[in-house]
C-alpha cells in the first residue's frame, strides 16, 4: 500500500545527518478527493446547458459558464469584474434587477422569469433561479441560474393566441359538439350557452349515446358517422328528440378526426338545432297542399317564370288545365308555344313583349291545343316582378280555363 511523507533533514553535527519523516498519506487523500470533486462538478458546469454565473459580495461577476457566453453572446473575460447591479445596460437588467436584490436582501432563493436584452442586443426570455451566498449569516455573493426559454415562450404565446381564437370561434358556433367513436361513446361535448334546454350530465361522458338519446336519434347519428368514417364526413342527417317543453329538430354535420377507414377512430359531430326551419317547412308544405286544394277546387293554376335562367314552373293544376302530364312535359317556352293555338301565338307573343316593363296586371286571353286535339279557351293574368334596381327578374301569374 503506497503511502506518502515529507521529508525534513537537518545537520545537528559535521558528519551527522537527522531525517524527520511525516505520514501525509490521509492528508495526500483528502486533497486528491478534493481536487477530484472540484474537477467533477467543474466539468458538470462547463457542460451543463443552462447558465450560470457567479457574483461576489459587491455583486461582481467572477465565474461566467460556457453556457451562459452561448446565450449571453459574449466571452466570459468580457464581463469578469463588472458589477451586476452598475455596469450592464439598463434594457439587460430592468425586468430582472428586482429579483435579484429581492434574493439579496431576504437571503432566499428566487425564481424569476423575465425579459432580457443580451449584452449582444438580442431580445429574449429567460427564467432560472437566483440563489444568495451566505456566509457567517451574511450575503456573500450570488449564485444564477438562466434558461433562454425564448423560443418555447413564443410558441406558447402562438398556442395561446391559436387556444383563444378557437375558443371564440367554439363559442360563435350555435351547433352543440361531440366527440365520439363508431360505437358512439363519448369523449367530450360542447352545449352552447343558448341551449339552455339540451343539458348533458358529468356522468354522462364515456356513456353510449345509445344510454342517453331513443333508438331512432341513435340511429341516426350512427349512420352519419359511418358514412364520415367512409368518405371523411357527412351533412343533412337529421333527427328528432321529444323534450320536456317541446319536440325540437337537429341537424347533423359529422367529420373523421385523422385519416378515414381508422376502426378507432373518433368524429367530430355538430348537432344543429332547426325546429323553427323544420316546422316553416311544415307549415310551408301544409299551405302548399291547401292551395292545391284551391286551385282544384277553383280550377286556376298558377305558374312561374325566371327571367334569367328560362325556368318555368306550374302548379298541378296548371298542368291539368294544359292537359299535360307532369312526368312527361318540360314546361319551357318553347313546349309551351307548341300547346298555343297557331292563330293566337304571334298575339301571344307581341302582349308578352309589350307588356314586358309593365307594373300593372296583365290580363290575356288565348286558346291551347290539348291533347286528342281540343281547343280550351284560357284567360291568363300576369305580374311582373322586378329587382330593386328595376331590372325584370320573374313573371308570375294564374291560368284558368
Amino acid at each position: 500500500l503506497d503511502r506518502y511523507f515529507t521529508v525534513n533533514a537537518y545537520r545537528p553535527r559535521e558528519n551527522q545527518f537527522a531525517c524527520l519523516f511525516e505520514d501525509i498519506t490521509e492528508k495526500t487523500k483528502i486533497q486528491s478527493e478534493l481536487l477530484n470533486t472540484k474537477e467533477f462538478y467543474q466539468d458538470i458546469l462547463e457542460k451543463v446547458e443552462d447558465g450560470i454565473w457567479v457574483t461576489n459580495s459587491e455583486d461582481k461577476m467572477i465565474y461566467f459558464n460556457p453556457a451562459m457566453e452561448k446565450i449571453a453572446e459574449v466571452k466570459s473575460n468580457d464581463v469578469m469584474g463588472m458589477s451586476v447591479t452598475k455596469d450592464f445596460p439598463k434594457e439587460t437588467i430592468e425586468h430582472f434587477i428586482t429579483f435579484y436584490m429581492k434574493a439579496k436582501e431576504t437571503l432566499v432563493p428566487q425564481q424569476y422569469e423575465a425579459s432580457i436584452v443580451t449584452p449582444a442586443g438580442r431580445k429574449t426570455t429567460q427564467t432560472g433561479w437566483l440563489v444568495p451566498r451566505v456566509k457567517g449569516g451574511h450575503y456573500d455573493g450570488m449564485i444564477c441560474t438562466i434558461q433562454d426559454i425564448t423560443v418555447r415562450s413564443r410558441l406558447e404565446k402562438e398556442r395561446s393566441a391559436i387556444n383563444e381564437h378557437l375558443m371564440a370561434t367554439l363559442k360563435a358556433i350555435p351547433d352543440m359538439m361531440f366527440e365520439i367513436d363508431k360505437q358512439g361513446r363519448q369523449y367530450g361535448y360542447h352545449i352552447p350557452s343558448n341551449q339552455t334546454n339540451f343539458a348533458l350530465p358529468r356522468e354522462s361522458m364515456e356513456k353510449s349515446i345509445e344510454e342517453i338519446l331513443p333508438k331512432k336519434a341513435v340511429d341516426t347519428i350512427l349512420s352519419a358517422v359511418e358514412e364520415a368514417g367512409k368518405k371523411g364526413n357527412h351533412l343533412g342527417a337529421t333527427y328528432k328528440l321529444d323534450l320536456p317543453d317541446r319536440t325540437r329538430w337537429y341537424e347533423l354535420s359529422v367529420a373523421a378526426k385523422g385519416k378515414r377507414n381508422n376502426p378507432d377512430g373518433r368524429f367530430i359531430v355538430l348537432a344543429r338545432e332547426i325546429t323553427d326551419r323544420k316546422l316553416s317547412e311544415e307549415a310551408l308544405l301544409e299551405r302548399e297542399h291547401q292551395l292545391r286544394q284551391v286551385q282544384k277546387m277553383a280550377k286556376v293554376g298558377h305558374w312561374e317564370l325566371n327571367v334569367n335562367t328560362g325556368i318555368i314552373k306550374w302548379s298541378d293544376e296548371a298542368y291539368t288545365i294544359f292537359g299535360q302530364n307532369k312526368k312527361s312535359f318540360i314546361p319551357t317556352i318553347e313546349n309551351y308555344n307548341t300547346i298555343l293555338h297557331p292563330d293566337d301565338r304571334d298575339h301571344a307573343e307581341k302582349i308578352r313583349i309589350q307588356t314586358s316593363s309593365s307594373k300593372e296586371d296583365v290580363n290575356i286571353e288565348y286558346r291551347i291545343i290539348k291533347p286528342g286535339g281540343i281547343t280550351a279557351h284560357i284567360l291568363q293574368i300576369a305580374s311582373n316582378v322586378f329587382d330593386d334596381d328595376g331590372n325584370l327578374i320573374k313573371v308570375v301569374g294564374t291560368v284558368q280555363d
